[in-house]
């Protein structure tokens, strides 16, 4: 069983408005054990309206997580925890 933490480099990304692709941050884990079973995310984003948000993990092999769907209450801005 392999645990650790994969922070991602500090700094702005601008979530694009109107791009139905979004934003796309790749990163990558090393040493981790195959398949991975179980992931634990935490994140930080300042947005102006979080009902616009949909996040989603994806895997190298295509395989996605969603692991928010517009949570849409302007009471959560900035701050996001799942």
């Amino acid at each position: 069983d392999s645990t650790g933490t994969v922070p991602y480099p500090p700094g702005s990304n601008p979530i694009p408005d109107g791009v139905s692709t979004g934003l796309l941050l790749p990163f990558t884990v090393a040493g981790a054990p195959t398949p991975i079973t179980d992931v634990n995310v935490l994140l930080h984003i300042h947005h102006t309206w979080v009902g616009h948000l949909i996040i989603t993990l994806i895997s190298p092999q295509g395989t996605t997580s969603t692991l928010v769907v517009a949570p849409g209450a302007a009471s959560l801005a900035p701050r996001i925890s799942t």
